[in-house]
């Protein structure tokens, strides 16, 4: 069963069996199913800790923020980020999730070149649905995204791929440009269901998909098979004189509230 965002956060305090100390503070958890960078942050009596879905590809992904304080689950907006040294800023749309405790569980979509400046950065701050702007260290993070790119190709071995054989998606030819709003699953919509689907695409010479295996489940069946039957029919890639490629892929399907 896949680990949720917010829970991935709270893992973070309780270091796993197969956990390695990527740098200084910085933690690299995995499981059969993801690859999680972590750290603890800020001082109080309630913790606060920053968690990364790792992409077993690139090593990056989804932030998930654990906090003190109170967001409604399904709202959203815009953050603003900024990486020191160097001031690059940032402004991604930030979601809030579910959390069991009396933090807020706060999701927050990083690009690669998002994610570039932050591997050369020593702290971020964040600006969003907080009373005030969070600090986070960040220095040491490029270890942990290298150390979570090892654990990657563990993963993508155990699910049948070549890890020297991947498509990298990261950039604009990825999933939003084959699925939107408008394909939610009636059944889902009608029964509130959102989540994240992650697969496992394997690619003809022509580009084509040939094969699409979810290999972490939304924990929705039609969330599930409306992905693969969609990326399926409609996602394309260059051609290539390699037989056999795969594209990794996770789709968030989220209820609008």
């Amino acid at each position: 069963m896949m680990i949720g965002l917010v829970a991935l956060a709270l893992q973070a305090a309780v270091p796993s069996v197969g956990s390695t100390d990527a740098a200084g503070k910085w933690g690299v958890d995995y499981s059969p199913e993801q690859c999680i960078i972590n750290r603890q942050f800020g001082s109080g009596p309630v913790k606060s800790f920053l968690a990364v879905d790792a992409s077993p590809v690139t090593g990056t992904g989804y932030i998930v923020l654990l906090v003190p304080g109170v967001a409604t689950k399904g709202t959203f907006g815009t953050a603003t980020m900024t990486v020191a040294p160097g001031g690059a800023t940032l402004r991604p749309i930030w979601f809030a999730r579910r959390s069991k405790d009396a933090r807020a569980a706060i999701e927050i979509g990083v690009g690669q070149d998002g994610w570039a400046a932050m591997a050369a950065g020593d702290t971020l701050t964040i600006q969003g649905p907080f009373a005030s702007p969070l600090s986070v260290p960040i220095h040491g993070i490029d270890k942990a995204i290298a150390a979570a790119k090892t654990c990657g190709r563990t993963l993508l071995t155990s699910w049948g791929a070549d890890p020297d054989a991947m498509i990298d998606t990261s950039g604009p030819n990825n999933s939003g440009s084959w699925i939107s709003y408008s394909d939610y699953p009636p059944e889902a919509l009608r029964n509130g269901e959102s989540g994240t689907v992650k697969i496992l695409l394997t690619i003809d010479p022509k580009g084509r998909p040939r094969d699409c295996k979810v290999v972490v489940s939304s924990r929705s069946p039609s969330l599930d098979a409306t992905t693969c039957r969609i990326m399926t029919a409609r996602a394309t890639f260059e051609p290539s004189s390699r037989e056999t490629r795969y594209v990794f892929q996770p789709i968030a399907w989220r209820v609008a509230q």
